[in-house]
């Protein structure tokens, strides 16, 4: 069986008063084979056609959900996927990015570095001796 889903991304979360996904594009995937679904075809998705090549966090619900859900294993794709399915209907999923790549270094302070030819994070903990 097949499902499709709207990927919102380029955006970011805003409260004002309440959350909204603002800016950004969207995208629509058709025909999603849940055989073939998994988080990581996703994420592969996102990076090779969408060109999402920061870090970033994934967050799913139903058209007509207003429960964000966090979309980071196999098992929330799976779930992801059975919601579309049993309900019949689209599923919106939201790009949140995480690092947009600059490096701010201070005491103490974790910090994310953005490897953009990859699209790979990697996070440290800068302490006083690194100075």
């Amino acid at each position: 069986m097949h499902f499709s889903m709207k990927v919102n991304y380029g955006g970011n979360f805003i409260r004002n008063p309440i959350l909204k996904y603002a800016g950004g594009d969207k995208t629509l995937l058709l025909d999603i084979d849940e055989d073939k679904w998994s988080f990581f075809e996703l994420v592969g998705i996102l990076k090779d056609d969408v060109n999402c090549t920061s870090d970033f966090k994934l967050w799913w619900t139903g058209v007509h959900d207003v429960d964000l859900k966090e979309l980071a294993l196999d098992s929330d794709a799976i779930e992801l996927a059975n919601f579309a399915l049993s309900n019949n209907t689209e599923v919106l999923v939201y790009v949140e990015k995480i690092n947009d790549g600059r490096v701010i270094v201070s005491k103490g302070d974790v910090v994310a570095l953005d490897d953009t030819d990859k699209g790979v994070g990697v996070e440290f903990v800068v302490s006083e001796s690194n100075y």
